[in-house]
């Protein structure tokens, strides 16, 4: 059992929400996913296995706040299928990240587009 006190755990969540905010990840004042949501997202292509959710906030929260990430994995097997999609908060952040490329993650180049409706 740790030593620590309530108030000691409360202002360490406190802390952690900041830093996590910090990271560009959704807070009460960005949009998410809604009917204009598509406007707004990216696919990212080539991803190596090894990559994070969190890696692909990290690196794409330098080109705007982030509303979403979704890596997307075999129903059957459970690996990455090497590839993902991000949200942004708005849709200005695509333009940036497209004009910033080539882009490279994880010691693997990737492939940032526009996302297309289905």
């Amino acid at each position: 059992q740790s030593s620590r006190s309530l108030s000691q755990t409360r202002s360490m969540t406190a802390v952690q929400n900041e830093v996590v905010v910090g990271q560009n990840y959704l807070t009460d004042a960005v949009p998410g996913p809604g009917p204009d949501s598509e406007d707004r997202k990216l696919f990212v292509g080539g991803l190596s296995w090894d990559t994070t959710d969190d890696d692909l906030f990290q690196y794409f929260g330098q080109f705007g706040v982030i509303s979403t990430v979704s890596i997307k994995y075999n129903a059957v097997t459970g690996n990455p299928r090497g590839f993902g999609f991000i949200t942004f908060a708005s849709d200005g952040s695509i333009d940036a990240v497209l004009e910033a490329g080539p882009h490279s993650l994880n010691n693997k180049v990737i492939d940032p587009r526009k996302a297309k409706t289905r």
